[in-house]
């Protein structure tokens, strides 16, 4: 039996969130707090534009404490909303990321990626589906402050294709 891009995709999440959810409680224990490393869950508030696609957007993310060995893997899930003149989509987007702490500086260079579902409203008359259900993929790079300043460039494919510039803040779970 094959399995198709949907499918995958739902596997994919679903073994992804069972994943952090069972481990990150068991890393977070493991930190050391003087080690600079966040011990718990982190919210934080995200938005930008679309470069290719001239688009709003915004959103809600969360970043798990650090997994593995060397505490730098974080699963970021968020719920982001992306709007132009005549559309709307809204997508719960499931990432991992790398965080490496750059040398002599307070910031870490950020990278990952993972997949998103969500859903577009379309308001124009000539568009075939007014709603449609969608799927994607995307990769970022950027860079994070402990005081909780990120930046973020995500490459997109699928639902919301193509490149996004993104500013955000953690405001709540800092050490």
């Amino acid at each position: 039996m094959r399995l198709t891009f949907r499918q995958k995709t739902v596997f994919l999440v679903a073994a992804s969130l069972v994943a952090s959810l069972c481990a990150a409680p068991a890393f977070a224990q493991a930190a050391k707090p003087d080690e600079g490393v966040p011990t718990r869950w982190m919210t934080a508030i995200r938005g930008g534009a679309g470069v290719n696609n001239t688009e709003g957007i915004a959103g809600l993310m969360w970043q798990s404490p650090g997994m593995g060995p060397a505490q730098y893997l974080r699963f970021r899930p968020a719920v982001q909303g992306a709007f132009t003149s005549n559309n709307f989509a809204v997508g719960l987007i499931l990432d991992l990321v790398a965080e490496f702490k750059i040398p002599s500086s307070k910031w870490s260079l950020i990278f990952g990626g993972g997949v998103a579902t969500g859903l577009r409203h379309s308001s124009c008359d000539e568009c075939n589906a007014n709603n449609s259900p969608l799927t994607g993929h995307q990769m970022l790079l950027g860079f994070q402050h402990p005081g909780g300043l990120f930046g973020e460039v995500r490459a997109t494919a699928g639902w919301n294709h193509g490149m996004e510039l993104l500013v955000g803040y953690y405001f709540k779970g800092k050490k």
